[in-house]
């Protein structure tokens, strides 16, 4: 049994793709196979800088996977992230946050004034629709 979350959530997602091991590998920028079989087995920590494109291969959601590495990796780290930036974000909140980045792309919209009061009513109105 691997101990190890990070190295669970790698060997789940990897029996569950459809790729090989040497595709996956190589889609995610590492040069030999053989270091997916070490991560998921627990034997070597997965690089966090890599963890975007292997949850891209693999089809998981990085926010999770990431989370997991930091919590395992890096706890001081993650503590800090969790409660002064309130991550991980639960994914409708990511999703407002693309929604924003989307809109915004030209850096023009500020949330302030009637658009800050606008948002903040439709999302009163949501939650209303919810109790």
């Amino acid at each position: 049994m691997i101990s190890s979350a990070t190295a669970r959530m790698l060997d789940e997602a990897i029996q569950n793709s459809p790729l090989t091991q040497a595709e996956i590998a190589k889609a995610a920028g590492f040069p030999k196979p053989n270091i997916l079989s070490m991560m998921k087995n627990g034997l070597t920590k997965v690089p966090l800088a890599r963890v975007p494109a292997l949850a891209q291969v693999l089809g998981i959601d990085q926010s999770q996977f990431l989370d997991s590495a930091l919590a395992e990796y890096h706890p001081e780290v993650h503590e800090v992230f969790t409660e002064v930036l309130g991550l991980p974000l639960e994914p409708d909140e990511e999703e407002l946050l693309c929604l924003y980045r989307i809109a915004n792309i030209n850096g023009n919209i500020r949330l302030e004034g009637p658009l800050k009061d606008a948002i903040m009513n439709l999302l009163e109105l949501a939650n209303l629709a919810y109790d």
